[in-house]
Formats: C-alpha cells, structure tokens, sequence
C-alpha cells in the first residue's frame, strides 16, 4: 500500500465492556468487539451438552479455532502473516475480520440454543431459555443501536463529493492510492478532472495533444467513440487508468492500449489521418469464466431443486395410515435428540405419555403447537425489550445510555471568541518521563451556530519558564471539520503527544488555542 500500513492498525486485545452510548456525541469511537453475553452463553452451554451432543462438537470445534484464529489475527503477533500472504493486505484494517468472528459466534448461539430448548421437555422451561437467551443479546446490544452522526451530503457532481471529503477527512475509495492498478506508481493530478466534472457527470477523457483535431466524439462513463485528425503518428492519453479489458478499435480493426508511465493511464497510438476511434472497457477472459461458473451453478440450482429422487412409499397398516415414526437414539443421547428410522422423515420430539401420536403418520400435534408458541413468544419478547429502550433507557441516563454533558451547568474550561468552546479534558495526573506518549482527549462544542470556517487547534508544551519545547496542530479536532459541527453536540478530541527525548525534570504546561487559517490568527480567549 503506498500509504496505509495495514501493520499499523493491528492492537492488542483486551478485556472491557461495550462503552456508553451518548447521543449528544458527534464522532463517538466504534468498539470493535465481542459480545461478552454471547461468549458466556455459549460457553455455559457447551459444557453442559457436550456428552450429550455429539453431533454438535465438530461443528463447535471449527467455529471455536475459527474464531480464535480471527482474533489473533487482529493482534501484532499475527504481522508475520500479514506481510508474507499476498492480498491479505489489501483489507487494510484488521479489525474487520470482528464481523466475521461475531458471524461464527452467533451460528454457535443459534444451534446451541436451539438444541437447549428443544432438550427441555417442559415448553415453560423452553421459554425461559428462550427468554434468558434473547434478553441478555439484545440488552448487551443496546449501546449499538445508537446511530452514529453522519452529516447531511446531497452533492450534485462529482466536484462537490471531492470538496466533502477534502474539507471532512471522511475518505472514500481510493483515498491514499490503495487501489490504483499496478501500472501506478506516482497519483496523477487528483484535481484535473474537478473543472470538467463541474459541467458534467460523464466527461471528456481526452485533451488532444498538438496536432490531432476532434471533428466528433460521443463520452460515456467507460467508453467513447471519437473521430479524428492526426498530422502525424501520435500517442493519445486517455484519463482513464489502464486495466485488462480495456479494448480499442480504429477504423474497425483492433489496436493496442498500454499503460503511461508512471500514472497508468491508457494510451493508444495512432498514424496519420483521419480515423474513428472507439475505445470501451469490456470483460476479461477470468471475467467470462466466472460468468460461466455462475451460470453453471444456477443452472445446477435449478435442476436441484426440480428433480426429487423417487423413494419407496411409505407402508401402510391395516387403518390406511402409514405406521408411527421409529426413533434411534444414538448411544448416551437423551430423548428428544433421536432420528427417525426414514431418512426422509422430519426429526420430531418424543411424545410423553398421553399425547397424540401422529398427524399424517410423521409429525406429532404437540409439536406443532410447541414450534408457533416458541416463536409468538420470542417475537413478543424482541418486541417488549425494543420498547423498555424506547421508553426506558432512551429517557434517562444509566450505563447504557449517558449524556455526559447533558447537566453540565459549570462554565466551561475556555470560550474562544464565543466560537468554540473547550468544555472539559481529561489528562493523566501522572509523572511521565522524556520520550513518553502523552494521551489526553479535549472536549468541544459550539458556542453559537453553525460555523462557515474550519478552525485548527494548537497543542504546545511549554516549560515553568515558558519555553516551548513541542506543538501539535489538529486541522479536524475531533476528527470533523468545524463547519461540519452542529449546535448541541460535543466532540472528543483524542490526542496522542509523543514527548521529546531527553526534556530536563521539571513541570510543563500544556496550552491549547484555535487557529484561524483565514485571518492568520488565534481567536481570543474570553474566559479560561
């Protein structure tokens, strides 16, 4: 990667709880973690089924060492892995691979308790499982279901997505050059195109060269056709970055495309003349094949699902039904974990002693009725816990929910020039030596309205005689920049100061200010 270092992003892991969701935050951080309810009720459930689920261990088993082997994958010990393995790097942050583990720990959740419940005969001993189960995920989840602020984008042109981002710092594809072609080895103008995107979502791709003259051209978004004059054989360069698939014809004969040197970009010779030139990205053959693949695989879907092998009817007994299931615990299995005799019979529960047999010859009454009132009852469940949000925990402050600022009434720590105010920091009380990191997190909000003007603070460690020994500027305090702030939220700005080697014993003092790029100037401060 020519500037993410995916290594960089690898942390360690810990041991904490979900952090408390407050709405009045602009930018909260995103825990990227485990759900510490499932974890435990998976493991309280495997120790108690494993002698008697056999069928499950292989299956725990894989999503166990799956899971463990994503998290380690996530921590510097695994940076061997990522440097050697080709490709992996590409997905740039590690923490990703949490989606997928959390995707096995739910299958385990899932299987798991299913297998609880349907153990228990009693169906209100079911249901308290059921419960127990859907409440502790879904309260550990609550935190979660806070939506994170993002601000309101409606760009009409590609021009006005580039300005976004430039003045937001929220990236979007290609950001730092991560997935630019292998032909790239030095970005082009990343601005070049922003005059003709203003004029039009689909633009010209070509700025003829000296000598070659375009009597007609037809743009589209990975094509054109041109028609044109040369006084002589020329190289035209196209704005497109070269890739396989890109093809060319001149007068209706194929030609070739090549990759610039050293941005990428398609270049097609042509002689002398008048010609017509039409250029378009098509399919490569790996392209064509995995169509063909796809089309096998539907093509076998279809048919799966349209043959059905013949099988043996069912005999039948003297009253014109077919017998009752027969059931065949494995060895050490507990009822109602058996199968039945007919491999193409739907698994059932044992029936206990005065409850109907069969309906149909395959499936007892009782079940049925088991099977819609577990599911009435873990939708009503769902439902009951979404609303104690709703009009609990969304209605005042507790673990789950805090607004930390909400009842606040002191003045706050600077106002500066009834821009910006520097509400609360929090910093270590601790003695630190030369070369340590110092991490302390500054606390924002407006003071007024919405600003037009992306101010930057200053950080600056001063000695007890006011020398200066290091600055820190942050042009996007809390990640956002100051335009993009709204009245009523707050921002933490987490800032990580490294310190230099070698500073003398003694007390320093940190100093913030807010810089104004316009003026050139610090904005006043007013009360501190």
């Amino acid at each position: 990667l020519p500037t993410i270092d995916v290594i960089r992003n690898l942390t360690p892991l810990s041991i904490a709880l979900p952090p408390t969701a407050d709405p009045t935050q602009m930018q909260p951080p995103i825990a990227m973690t485990l759900s510490w309810a499932q974890v435990a009720l998976v493991l309280v459930m495997v120790v108690m089924g494993w002698r008697t689920q056999r069928r499950l261990r292989g299956l725990t088993l894989l999503c166990g060492v799956g899971i463990a082997l994503l998290l380690w994958m996530t921590t510097p010990a695994s940076a061997i892995i990522w440097e050697t393995l080709p490709l992996i790097r590409y997905s740039q942050f590690p923490w990703r691979l949490f989606g997928i583990a959390s995707l096995l720990l739910a299958l385990l959740l899932g299987v798991w308790g299913a297998a609880l419940v349907l153990r228990l005969r009693s169906a209100l001993g079911g249901g308290l499982v059921l419960a127990l189960l859907l409440t502790l995920t879904i309260v550990y989840g609550y935190p979660s279901l806070y939506p994170l602020y993002l601000p309101d984008v409606n760009p009409q042109n590609v021009t006005d997505l580039l300005t976004f981002e430039r003045e937001s710092g929220f990236v979007a594809t290609s950001s730092f050059g991560e997935y630019l072609p292998i032909w790239n080895s030095a970005p082009p103008d990343t601005m070049k195109l922003a005059p003709r995107f203003a004029q039009s979502s689909v633009i010209a791709r070509l700025a003829p060269p000296p000598g070659v003259r375009i009597a007609s051209d037809t743009w589209r978004t990975t094509g054109a056709q041109l028609t044109l004059s040369a006084e002589q054989a020329t190289a035209l360069t196209f704005d497109w970055f070269y890739f396989p698939g890109w093809q060319a014809r001149l007068d209706g004969q194929p030609i070739a495309l090549a990759p610039t040197a050293p941005a990428g970009l398609i270049t097609a010779t042509i002689p002398a003349g008048t010609h017509t030139l039409d250029i378009w990205l098509g399919e490569t053959d790996r392209q064509l094949q995995g169509w063909a693949l796809s089309a096998l695989g539907l093509v076998l879907a279809v048919v799966g699902a349209v043959y059905k092998p013949h099988s043996q009817p069912l005999p039948v007994n003297a009253e014109g039904s077919p017998p009752p299931p027969v059931f065949l615990p494995e060895p050490g299995e507990e009822p109602p974990f058996a199968i039945l005799a007919n491999p193409h019979s739907t698994p059932v529960f044992l029936p206990e002693p005065g409850e109907e047999q069969v309906i149909a010859g395959l499936i007892p009454a009782p079940v049925t009725r088991r099977g819609w009132g577990l599911s009435a009852s873990a939708l009503l469940i769902a439902i009951a816990l979404l609303a104690t949000k709703t009009l609990v925990i969304d209605q005042t402050d507790n673990p789950i929910k805090r607004e930390r600022f909400a009842q606040v009434t002191s003045a706050p720590a600077a106002n500066f020039a009834d821009t910006l105010l520097l509400i609360s920091s929090d910093a270590p009380d601790t003695t630190l030596t030369s070369g340590d990191v110092l991490s302390i997190d500054l606390y924002w909000r407006l003071a007024g309205e919405r600003l037009s003007t992306d101010y930057t603070t200053i950080v600056t460690l001063s000695s007890a005689d006011g020398v200066e020994y290091a600055q820190w500027r942050q042009q996007q305090p809390g990640g956002l920049a100051t335009q993009h702030w709204l009245p009523g939220y707050y921002l933490q700005d987490r800032l990580t100061l490294p310190t230099a080697a070698g500073l003398a014993p003694g007390t320093y003092t940190l100093s913030v200010a807010v810089y104004d790029p316009a003026s050139g100037r610090t904005l006043d401060v007013l009360d501190a």
